[in-house]
């Protein structure tokens, strides 16, 4: 039944795209004691079921521009979501890294 399943998403790979993105979603939204793993789930589930054919004998892939396409639109999700945050972590430890830097660089 599994193998099954497998053969047929590696044969289809925009279904195989949108399931992994529809239940990398899911996953993105669950929290464990506060912490879920957003955008990053999609990426996991897709290695997740990758890993899963290459153990039953099927080859799941999408071609090559569509995954140059889903690592630009993950990586422009990932700096939507924590943008903002980065920007006033930097802003608070600008002292502290502007010391590390000098620390560094004199060493």
């Amino acid at each position: 039944m599994v193998t099954t399943v497998l053969e047929h998403l590696s044969e289809n790979s925009v279904l195989t795209l949108f399931l992994l993105i529809g239940l990398g979603m899911l996953l993105g939204h669950v929290k464990v004691k506060g912490v879920s793993l957003g955008a990053a789930a999609v990426l996991f589930a897709g290695i997740g079921l990758a890993a899963l054919g290459t153990s039953h004998g099927a080859e799941i892939e999408v071609p090559h521009e569509i995954g140059i396409l889903g690592l630009a639109i993950f990586t422009f999700a990932i700096g939507i979501q924590s943008g903002p945050n980065f920007f006033h972590v930097l802003r608070t430890a600008a002292g502290p890294l502007s010391l590390l830097l000098v620390l560094l660089l004199a060493g």
